[in-house]
């Protein structure tokens, strides 16, 4: 009897599950929330830059998916998990049943703790930027193309990992003076040791980019961004490349083990729940969550 699986995301590890269940007894539906088909998050630095152009960067096309019988429906908003039924519930009350259910959203960006950040009508301050998304680099997109109109335009990317590098990279690429605050005591603290770190920001300062270090942005002003240390950087434009968590609301709210995380075991199913999974940055084995896309595919390769 063929097994209805339904994936709640649509991003790179949904992806890599789908490609790995071609030809597999399933009935596959993909639940992405974004109105785009699928896409390589990694490269929106490249459609930032102007290497790339946005359509460059899709990962498996709807047409791709129809051609293997699987039902990939974008803009689709999972409200709630019926484990008892056995069903998700969409946005509009409509339901998919399943027979395994796989959680793929990702992580959810969060935001640093900077006064003036957000209005007081919770709207983001106008110069403030997430870059987490398709639509977050379209928005910075057009900004940028606003501030290249002004004499010197500046940035201030909040991140020194590898997303805030990147960023700043294409930043500069296009024309804006842009500089980097790192709270860690070097760059890619996560992936580096301090004296690669070392080497990266002598670099970046050489290409033109200042670089602090072990500095932290507390509040947006009128002239710029204030940092902890007592500087201010001037800016048109502050992009935020710092900061996220896994998606686990849904889980929670259906009653699953969650920590940072879905707590999952080695064969990547739910320790609460036998017919719930869970890949890519939500899931935790061990007290362990990844963020990476490497550990994303393989789990996708391990679960399918």
């Amino acid at each position: 009897m063929t097994q209805r699986v339904v994936v709640v995301g649509g991003g790179m590890a949904a992806v890599r599950l789908a490609e790995q269940l071609v030809g597999a007894d399933v009935g596959l539906t993909v639940l992405a929330d974004e109105p785009h088909a699928p896409y390589n998050r990694i490269l929106l630095s490249a459609v930032l830059e102007g290497t790339h152009p946005a359509d460059a960067l899709t990962l498996r096309s709807p047409a791709w998916f129809e051609a293997q019988g699987f039902d990939l429906r974008l803009g689709a908003r999972v409200v709630e998990i019926d484990r008892d039924a056995r069903e998700v519930v969409l946005v509009g009350g409509e339901r998919i049943r399943y027979d395994r259910l796989v959680l793929a959203p990702g992580s959810i960006p969060t935001l640093p703790p900077i006064r003036g950040l957000v209005r007081r009508d919770g709207t983001l301050h106008p110069k403030v930027h997430p870059f987490r998304s398709l639509e977050d680099c379209r928005r910075l997109q057009h900004s940028v193309g606003e501030v290249l109109a002004r004499t010197s335009p500046r940035a201030v990317v909040v991140g020194g990992g590898l997303l805030g590098l990147q960023v700043a990279r294409a930043l500069s690429v296009r024309g804006v003076l842009t500089e980097v605050v790192e709270g860690a005591a070097h760059l890619l603290a996560s992936q580096v040791g301090p004296a690669a770190g070392s080497v990266l920001a002598r670099d970046l300062r050489r290409l033109g980019t200042e670089v602090y270090t072990g500095a932290r942005a507390v509040r947006m002003t009128d002239e710029g961004v204030r940092l902890d240390n007592g500087a201010v950087l001037p800016t048109d434009l502050v992009v935020l490349t710092a900061g996220g968590r896994p998606s686990t609301a849904l889980a929670r709210r259906a009653g699953l083990m969650v920590r940072r995380g879905i707590v999952v075991d080695s064969t990547l199913t739910s320790v609460t729940d036998d017919r719930a999974h869970a890949i890519g940055d939500c899931a935790e084995h061990r007290r362990r969550t990844t963020g990476f896309v490497a550990p994303a595919w393989e789990q996708a390769e391990a679960l399918a």
